[in-house]
């Protein structure tokens, strides 16, 4: 009996960014006569995006017999990571040309390169189409189509979608984010505040996102407020915020807490 290479031996190469690994496991396929196996033809794709080699995961996609909705999403998200946001665009109407139900992965990607080429109106037919679908309560897809707005600076649809969400920590976080990419430093804030005395736990993002609005007010006891909190929160150690605490620090005019805050995480 024919053994099927693992999954894992691909998602490792992956990984490591390792293309040399990966083409050696894909020839193996290839030598067991396995080119139809969907799930092995997907695990490929996914390798090849995963390592930057974006043309070699549409050609096996391409030359696929039957592709499934995993095949879709991950030449979709290879290709709006990759940058190549217009092929992207035109896989993702390619599979809803085949009567394919994008899941909340691919219509996460789609926003987002709707967003980074400017282009309302797809962005809008695509909110249409979750609608539609009755997919607006999914707090990931929900996050997606507000960021959307916001970075096409349509402050107004964000905060609709927002009001149409549930409460989930990344939605908050999302209009967080919205308010301080569209200037609104202090609705940030608000919205920070508001969140916390509903009960809603933040997060690392929350106080990321939070960190902007201070940016984008130059208040930096707001900042000092906001890092007392982190100080007693879960992701008091998190680089991420860290970094963003450092940077709030030394555009408000707080050298001496920002090289505070870099020995601690030193």
């Amino acid at each position: 009996m024919t053994q099927r290479p693992s999954p894992t031996a691909l998602t490792y190469s992956a990984n490591l960014n390792c293309i040399l690994l990966g083409r050696q496991i894909h020839a193996q396929i290839i030598k067991l006569g396995m080119c139809n196996d969907t799930l092995s033809q997907n695990n490929i794709i996914k390798m090849y995006t995963k390592c930057g080699f974006l043309a070699s995961g549409l050609k096996v996609f391409d030359e696929m017999p039957m592709k499934n909705l995993v095949s879709w999403t991950l030449v979709i998200s290879g290709s709006v990571q990759d940058g190549e946001i217009e092929m992207g665009l035109g896989v993702y109407l390619g599979m809803r040309r085949t009567g394919l139900v994008p899941n909340e992965f691919a219509l996460g990607c789609v926003t987002k390169g709707c967003a980074d080429l400017g282009d309302k109106e797809l962005g809008q037919c695509v909110h249409c189409f979750v609608l539609k679908v009755g997919m607006e309560k999914n707090p990931f897809v929900g996050s997606s189509i507000l960021n959307m707005y916001a970075k096409l600076g349509d402050l107004e649809d964000a905060e609709r979608v927002y009001e149409c969400t549930d409460n989930h920590v990344g939605c908050w976080n999302a209009m967080i984010g919205a308010y301080a990419q569209c200037g609104y430093g202090f609705e940030s804030l608000m919205a920070m505040s508001l969140m916390q005395y509903r009960g809603i736990r933040v997060d690392a993002f929350t106080f990321i996102n939070a960190l902007k609005g201070c940016l984008v007010v130059g208040n930096l006891n707001f900042g000092r407020q906001i890092h007392g909190l982190i100080i007693h929160s879960e992701v008091a150690f998190s680089t991420a915020v860290m970094n963003s605490l450092m940077d709030m620090y030394f555009k408000n005019g707080g050298e001496l807490y920002a090289l505070k805050v870099f020995s601690i995480a030193m």
